[in-house]
């Protein structure tokens, strides 16, 4: 299954006090945003901490006990990816490991993080997106399963990518002060030794931090930032093509017009002549 693909199915929305349990299965899937207290999920015999902000995204089948000292508040969202089996309405009643039955796995191709159990620190964005969805589910105004539909999605994309932050967002804010450096000067000279100097690193070093966090180079990442402004404004304005390239940082409108194509497939111009008029 691709990302894109999914449409789901969210089967109870509601806000809930933790109890430690046994182990039990999640025949659908589930989501846990913690808002109080604290405690342990153990997800197929790893253990997690929780605290407010926490959220935790099993998949269909995982096998998961919570284990906690006090009463703990939570938001709890059972869904499917799909509306395959929206005919069943109420939650699945609880199973323990030896009473569930096989569950296959959803399989996403273009985004392992969600084959797998998460749990995370949560953004307060992803918890104002649940609340609208409880509103949502509660007060059932017309086309709310749709509504809540959309919103589960923005959910799990959100929880998705918290998950999936790249390295050096977590262990090396070099990187991350390299990428805000390149989207807010994109337009002025950048070369990698500059972009070293910044944050004191050899540019060797730094160019092989960056190509294994995004999978290119830094010099490739800021033409293709360039040129991604570049789209918005040959689309969005009456600027000419030399007018843009230097608005975006190319050194002449023939590198600039080079670097696009390649990119794009088409010429600055053939570019704006082809999707101007969509827009």
């Amino acid at each position: 299954m691709k990302l894109i693909e999914i449409s789901p199915y969210v089967r109870f929305a509601y806000r809930i006090c933790f109890k430690s349990n046994r182990p039990t299965v999640a025949k659908d899937h589930r989501l846990f945003y913690v808002t109080d207290g604290e405690g342990v999920i153990e997800i197929n015999g790893e253990p997690y901490s929780f605290s407010p902000g926490t959220v935790m995204l099993l998949q269909a089948g995982t096998v998961y006990s919570i284990l906690t000292p006090a009463r703990t508040m939570a938001i709890s969202i059972n869904f499917d990816f799909t509306t395959e089996h929206s005919d069943v309405t109420e939650p699945y009643p609880v199973l323990s490991p030896e009473n569930a039955p096989k569950i296959e796995p959803v399989v996403f191709d273009d985004c392992p993080a969600l084959n797998f159990p998460i749990v995370c620190t949560a953004s307060s964005q992803i918890l104002e997106v649940i609340e609208k969805l409880l509103f949502e589910s509660t007060s059932q105004q017309p086309f709310f399963t749709e509504r809540i539909s959309a919103l589960m999605k923005d959910v799990i994309i959100s929880v998705a990518r918290a998950s999936a932050m790249p390295v050096y967002s977590r262990s090396d804010s070099a990187l991350a002060q390299v990428l805000d450096y390149i989207h807010l000067n994109y337009a002025d000279s950048i070369d990698n030794m500059h972009l070293a100097e910044l944050v004191g690193y050899h540019p060797y070093y730094l160019n092989k931090l960056f190509l294994n966090a995004k999978g290119i180079t830094m010099h490739k990442y800021v033409i293709n930032y360039r040129i991604s402004v570049a789209e918005q404004l040959l689309l969005s304005t009456s600027l000419s093509v030399d007018d843009v390239a230097q608005r975006v940082g190319f050194s002449s409108a023939l590198s600039f017009s080079v670097s696009f194509k390649k990119k794009t497939g088409l010429s600055p111009t053939e570019f704006k002549k082809k999707y101007g008029a969509i827009i």
